[in-house]
């Protein structure tokens, strides 16, 4: 359980009420609960499931445990969903290069990638060449990616490819 003061801020190690000095405990029981929110050290709780939109504000509620903070995910629950969603559409951002060579299989391109690769000039695409031979991951603005994906025909499906590839 999180504790932090009314200004959400992690509390101090003592804090000073009635001209007194009061420890605030690393490992906080139940029955400290009330003494510490009289205290001015209170509960904060974040509700469980995604928040793709970020979190509300902090709310100060009260329940049979005495006071708390409380927030929720920001936006109503399609508002969340649909976030989600868009994410999912997303493509990755990388893959590895055993993953993208699998993506090439998946979508029937071996021949033209083969085709491609057959073409390069060891000496004027040393540099394409290494992609495809030594490159450890495939970025997806990878400038060379983007230039084997025109040559095999692929351009336009280059998310389709990068999402297939990241499930492989």
């Amino acid at each position: 359980m999180l504790f932090m003061t009314h200004d959400h801020a992690t509390p101090p190690s003592h804090v000073v009420a009635d001209e007194h000095r009061y420890p605030v405990a690393q490992l906080i029981r139940n029955e400290d609960i009330h003494r510490l929110a009289g205290l001015g050290v209170l509960r904060h709780i974040t509700a469980d499931g995604p928040a793709p939109l970020g979190y509300g504000p902090w709310r100060l509620a009260e329940d049979a445990k005495g006071p708390h903070y409380y927030r929720e995910p920001a936006g109503t629950p399609d508002e969340r969903a649909a976030a989600v969603a868009a994410i999912a559409e997303q493509p990755p951002a990388s893959v590895s290069a055993l993953q993208g060579m699998r993506a090439v299989k998946a979508a029937g391109l071996v021949e033209a990638f083969l085709a491609w690769r057959a073409g390069l000039d060891p000496v004027e695409d040393f540099e394409a060449l290494a992609f495809v031979e030594r490159a450890q991951t495939w970025e997806y603005d990878d400038p060379i990616l983007n230039a084997a994906l025109a040559a095999v025909g692929a351009t336009d499906r280059k998310a389709e490819l990068l999402r297939l590839a990241a499930t492989l």
